[in-house]
């Protein structure tokens, strides 16, 4: 009868655990929701320029890696 108890008591004390790890993703959810809201608010969160900045600086990187990468096959002798 005993054993009974204690299995009841176990199974009981595995719920409420259960619980109290879901109702903390479920904080956490809510935090992250929270914070993604005030940056897209407060203009931190690029959405409407979709990355333009991004994309402009990343083909200059391209321009310059290209033309450095031709003077290296022109000093080495080779054709670019």
């Amino acid at each position: 009868m005993l054993a009974g108890h204690i299995v009841r008591s176990a199974k009981v004390l595995i719920c409420v655990t259960n619980k109290h790890v879901k109702i903390r993703a479920t904080e956490d959810i809510l935090t992250l929701t929270r914070q993604m809201k005030e940056l897209w608010l407060f203009g931190s969160l690029d959405t409407l320029n979709q990355g333009n900045g991004v994309q402009h600086q990343t083909e200059e990187d391209v321009e310059v890696v290209t033309k450095l990468l031709q003077k290296l096959v022109e000093q080495k002798g080779g054709k670019a």
